[in-house]
């Protein structure tokens, strides 16, 4: 009996040290959050910045020399790193978020920090991670009864030294100044002493505290830990040997220095000019304006000074090849360009901030990229490199095919404050809450100072369509797949109910000549692709919905073409443990379903697709691309897929065409707005209870003329 317990005790020994060994394993996270940091670095091509320590962290990661944020206020940049998503812009949208945990906690996803304490990790944040540092409300920020984000960090800590508390850290100058009224601060500061004569110095020091800790034997957790470095946050204080590195360095000249004209989202630079400046104004006294730059540039060194230290003690450790490190500017900062000293607007200025990530995984590591991605991406990103479950409630991408490859495809981004915008690889958007828009073409020597909006009106409204289809939420897409015969929402519009509605027509515009028995559509009349349904309702954006069965024997071959360009496969692969793009739910030519969902043959099926159509400019090319998220048979299989111009050779406007639907062709090449088919091919496939909701007003029934 005594032997019998003794290896039972063994073996449970075995195997919780076995689970801590599994939990070590997985690689720690270190996220470095620095406030209002311009891409004014070394390693992003600024050779007259002091940035030693973030670009030896360029050098050997990933660079991401186009990374824009969300919104330019650090609450709200914030808010969509911290959960992936696109949200409120305010400074507040953290305690919105946590004043809804607190009403229905189920009803709010986990926030990037709780994801990963869902899954074995110690979750730690030093300094400014969420929009108060320390992460705490009341008039000082220091309420441990009000938390930014509840339920995300095992310990959330601010070292506030003779600063007080977090709300002093927060705008504090040399040896325990704060701010009282902004107006008697001066708006820079260098005095000679240690790092820790300003905030950033203590809240390193704990950061290193914390890594020792998080480190020890006993724990066998990885760690997740957040650290905010406040400068180059204002007012621009920083140790004095950090400016001496700046003395007599000849600073380039500021571009484009004037107020732009017209209606923009410039403003007066509220934020800077409320500080003491001496009665002076950066736009008009350029060696003020200088002096500012340096100040800025000083505490940009004392920030990559305070990065070195951290990863000085990483190695010490012995913890760097297994940490995950993502550096983040919360967005950017005009230090005079459109006549701007401060964030806030939605030019390219305030926008765009240094994102660098180092991970395993990583090829041509030191190689930075151009591809443009957002502060939303960093999420699923990190969740991948870390090896745990994909959240499904993200806004954001993973960017681990740009991590593997630096010329991959990015994508474009969207930003909101006053206004919302989009910037794509040659344009950038903004569009104003009365409408008013401002093109931008950064193809141009004139980049963002000439509105282009008037002599561009179809790229201002495939853009414009572009950042509604973004915030409207379309990942939010999870149609109820519960029912068959599911029943229509009272807006969709039926193409076929079996009984009294077809709105289908044969390739040349005629009436089909498919079989319909017991009230489904019957496929497999064949004829090389050349037979295929076309819908006499033509669409751009819509959700669709099809049920369709298989025959029990043979590959039952067929597909719904939207616009002629973009099928969805139907393709028996039930039972199939690795999916193509040839197989169910494929979008051919551009992506595999995301899981094999297929039903075995003879059973119905139930497809749901949101669409959103490729939008082009006068010239006819492709501004925007499209997208297909679906779900079939209670699963997703496409989640916001993108594609631009069509790959496969069979589409019906090149294969088989007709004078019908060449007609429809010239006239979708223009307006985005086109007919559903479903496909043709082999073995006959049966259709029932196909409709469409569209999704904006361009909807029409088309005649042939």
């Amino acid at each position: 009996m005594k032997l019998t317990q003794t290896l039972f005790s063994i073996v449970l020994y075995l195997i919780g040290a076995t689970s801590v060994t599994e939990a070590a394993r997985k690689p720690n996270v270190l996220l470095l959050c620095i406030d209002d940091l311009r891409p004014e670095l070394a390693c992003f091509g600024k050779d007259y910045i002091k940035s030693p320590n973030i670009d030896r962290l360029a050098a050997k990661g990933r660079a991401f020399h186009r990374h824009y944020v969300q919104a330019p206020t650090c609450g709200a940049s914030r808010y969509a790193l911290l959960t992936g998503t696109y949200g409120p812009s305010g400074n507040n949208a953290l305690f919105q978020r946590s004043r809804r945990v607190a009403k229905n906690p189920k009803s709010v996803p986990p926030s990037f920090p709780a994801w990963f304490r869902q899954h074995g990790y110690t979750t730690v944040s030093v300094g400014k991670v969420s929009h108060h540092p320390g992460g705490r409300g009341g008039p000082n920020w220091d309420d441990r009864s009000k938390k930014e984000m509840p339920g995300s960090w095992d310990r959330h800590l601010l070292p506030a030294g003779p600063w007080q508390h977090p709300r002093g850290v927060m705008h504090g100058l040399a040896n325990g100044e704060i701010r009282v009224r902004a107006g008697q601060m001066d708006v820079f500061q260098a005095i000679a002493g240690p790092d820790s004569i300003y905030p950033d110095g203590l809240i390193t020091e704990e950061a290193l505290s914390q890594l020792d800790q998080l480190t020890k034997p006993e724990d066998g957790k990885p760690f997740f830990l957040a650290i905010g470095i406040i400068r180059p946050h204002l007012p621009f204080g920083a140790p004095k040997k950090y400016l001496d590195l700046y003395r007599n360095v000849d600073l380039p000249p500021i571009p484009h220095p004037s107020k732009p004209r017209g209606k923009t989202t410039w403003h007066g630079s509220g934020e800077f000019m409320k500080y003491n400046r001496w009665k002076r104004n950066p736009n008009n006294d350029a060696g003020f304006a200088t002096d500012v730059r340096r100040h800025y540039a000083a505490c940009v060194s004392y920030a990559d000074a305070q990065v070195g230290r951290i990863f000085e003690r990483l190695e010490e450790i012995d913890e760097a090849d297994n940490t995950i490190i993502v550096l983040w500017g919360d967005h950017g900062w005009h230090l005079g360009e459109h006549a701007i000293w401060g964030k806030h607007s939605l030019f390219e200025e305030s926008l765009r901030s240094p994102l660098i990530i180092h991970g395993p995984g990583m090829r041509s590591r030191g190689e930075p990229t151009s591809a443009m991605v957002e502060t939303i991406d960093v999420f699923p990103t990190v969740c991948e490199l870390a090896g745990l479950p994909q959240p499904d409630f993200v806004d954001g991408v993973s960017l681990m095919p740009i991590l593997k490859e630096p010329s991959a495809d990015g994508h474009p981004a969207i930003s909101y404050a006053r206004a919302k915008t989009i910037r794509t690889a040659t344009h950038r958007l903004i569009v104003h809450k009365d409408g008013h828009s401002e093109l931008y073409d950064h193809t141009s020597e004139h980049s963002e100072t000439r509105n282009i909006a008037a002599e561009h009106p179809r790229i201002v409204e495939a853009l414009r369509a572009e950042i509604d289809r973004r915030l409207d939420k379309d990942s939010d897409f999870a149609p109820d797949q519960n029912q068959l015969p599911a029943k229509p929402p009272k807006d969709a519009v039926m193409l076929f109910d079996g009984i009294k509605i077809n709105r289908f027509l044969s390739m040349s515009g005629t009436a089909p000549d498919w079989p319909i028995e017991n009230s489904e559509l019957v496929s497999g009349r064949g004829k090389g692709r050349t037979n295929h349904l076309v819908s006499d309702l033509h669409f751009r954006d819509a959700d669709i919905h099809v049920e369709f069965r298989l025959p029990e024997v043979g590959s039952g071959n067929s597909g719904i073409y939207i616009h002629g360009n973009y099928e969805l496969q139907i393709f028996n692969s039930f039972g199939k443990a690795k999916v193509s793009q040839q197989d169910m739910g494929a979008i051919y030519g551009f992506a595999p379903p995301l899981t094999n969902a297929c039903r075995r043959p003879g059973k119905w099926q139930i497809l749901d697709i949101r669409y959103r159509a490729p939008l082009r400019d006068e010239a006819g090319q492709i501004v925007t691309q499209g997208a297909i998220t679906a779900w079939l048979n209670g699963k997703q299989i496409q989640a916001n897929t993108r594609f631009g111009e069509p790959r496969s050779k069979y589409h019906p406007y090149r294969y088989g065409t007709t004078p019908y639907l060449k007609n429809i062709w010239e006239q979708q090449k223009q307006t985005s707005i086109g007919p559903l088919f479903i496909q043709d091919h082999d073995n006959p496939v049966r259709f029932r209870n196909i409709w469409l909701r569209p999704l904006d007003a361009h909807t029409m029934t088309y005649h042939a003329e």
